[in-house]
């Protein structure tokens, strides 16, 4: 899940670099894109997706489960540059699971009903591959 959205440029259909989007959320309302960014996912990400994603793809060797959230960086650069704050939060990571809550239930619910008990939320920055290369060990690596 993307905690910003994603934006392309309308002639090449290339997507914005950081700085760009950056400049784009600062200039609109800050808060609000992330809310709407937010509710679009919660509209398809919901009890009865998820119900169908297990139903369609379970096996047994699905062992581990992850539920991404990619972008936290940039929310992190518009709280330490002061654009934004975020009041009743110790940091971004707190805030976005708390946005994020109601999804990571329905997946961490399924999860346990399919007894798969390694379900965690990653929270990555998809384009530094040291986080890559974290989430891609966990995955990877045998749980004991």
């Amino acid at each position: 899940m993307d905690i910003i959205p994603r934006k392309v440029d309308d002639n090449t259909k290339i997507p914005w670099n950081e700085e760009d989007l950056l400049e784009w959320v600062k200039k609109n309302n800050t808060i609000k894109i992330i809310e709407d960014r937010i509710r679009e996912h919660d509209q398809y990400i919901n009890e009865a997706t998820i119900q169908l994603l297990f139903r369609n793809f379970y096996s047994k060797n699905l062992k581990k489960v992850r539920f991404i959230i990619n972008k936290v960086n940039l929310l992190d650069k518009l709280v330490n540059n002061g654009h934004i704050s975020l009041p009743g939060y110790s940091n971004t990571e707190e805030y976005v699971k708390h946005k994020f809550q109601s999804m990571i239930n329905y997946i961490n619910d399924a999860c346990y009903k399919l007894e798969i008990d390694d379900f965690s939320v990653s929270i990555i920055n998809a384009k530094d591959i040291s986080d890559l290369r974290k989430l891609v060990l966990d995955l990877i690596t045998e749980r004991k």
